[in-house]
């Protein structure tokens, strides 16, 4: 049986790995859109938004239900914007037909 400090040092670990995942669930979001809204920009990949599978609405945030007040807090916001940054850093530094 457990005692309470090893519970304790147990959950600690846990909510380490948990806010770690959280983390990496938002960036691997904002990698993914943004990339995809690079695909359909006309001046890059030009694909209709029928022909790429991609996310659908933003999603501006971890979900309430994934919060944790003490290992996940703080990611409720700026996925969005983050996506729509990366895809824009991406359709700039696409090289322009007399580029190629």
């Amino acid at each position: 049986m457990a005692s309470l400090a090893q519970l304790q040092s147990y959950r600690a670990t846990a909510g380490a790995r948990y806010l770690a995942a959280i983390v990496e669930l938002r960036a691997a979001y904002v990698e993914l859109s943004g990339l995809e809204g690079a695909l359909i920009n006309a001046n890059v990949g030009g694909l209709s938004d029928g022909a790429l599978q991609r996310f659908r609405g933003d999603a501006d945030g971890i979900p309430e239900q994934l919060q944790h007040p003490i290992y996940a807090p703080g990611h409720r916001a700026g996925m969005a914007a983050e996506a729509r940054a990366a895809a824009e850093q991406h359709i700039a530094e696409f090289p322009t037909p007399d580029e190629e």
